[in-house]
């Protein structure tokens, strides 16, 4: 819905690695839309992504005198879906856990009529989910792996 905040579409997303090490202590996130970084700082630890990337962009412009659009950041819970700037069918990029990357596609916009869901709650709506695989174990090979090694020792892989 128009009023939701962009949070709600960045609280949706299921991705594995924000339940293992160290992921739920690290809640940091930004969405880029549009030459525009949303960051989730809704969390006082959370840290700003996209100042380094931002900073990088201005330094590179000073040094080639180049006039390229300047790269923006808002914070997403400020942010309602009212107020961006989308087009449908175009790539944009999730980025959560400091370097875990997800491609975000707008499909379409609409107004709401009577047969769609009533409950606001589950908006936004949850078209996709990539099919997560899970490693099991190689010693048991019944229970999911909680370690991945490669080129070890005693790794087949």
């Amino acid at each position: 819905l128009g009023s939701d905040l962009l949070t709600s579409l960045r609280d949706k997303i299921y991705c594995l690695s924000d339940s293992i090490m160290d992921g739920e202590k690290r809640r940091s996130a930004f969405f880029f839309f549009e030459n525009v970084f949303y960051n989730d700082l809704r969390d006082p630890k959370n840290v700003d992504y996209s100042q380094a990337i931002i900073q990088w962009q201005q330094n590179i412009d000073d040094n080639s005198g180049s006039s390229v659009e300047s790269y923006k950041s808002k914070k997403m819970e400020e942010t309602k879906w009212e107020d961006l700037l989308v087009r449908c069918g175009a790539n944009y990029l999730y980025c959560h856990q400091g370097n875990c990357e997800h491609i975000v596609v707008i499909n379409f916009i609409r107004f709401a009529i009577k047969s769609d869901k009533q409950n606001i709650s589950e908006y936004p709506l949850h078209v996709f989910q990539n099919k997560v695989r899970t490693r099991k174990c190689k010693v048991c090979d019944i229970y999911p792996a909680k370690y991945v090694t490669y080129s070890g020792p005693f790794a087949d892989e």
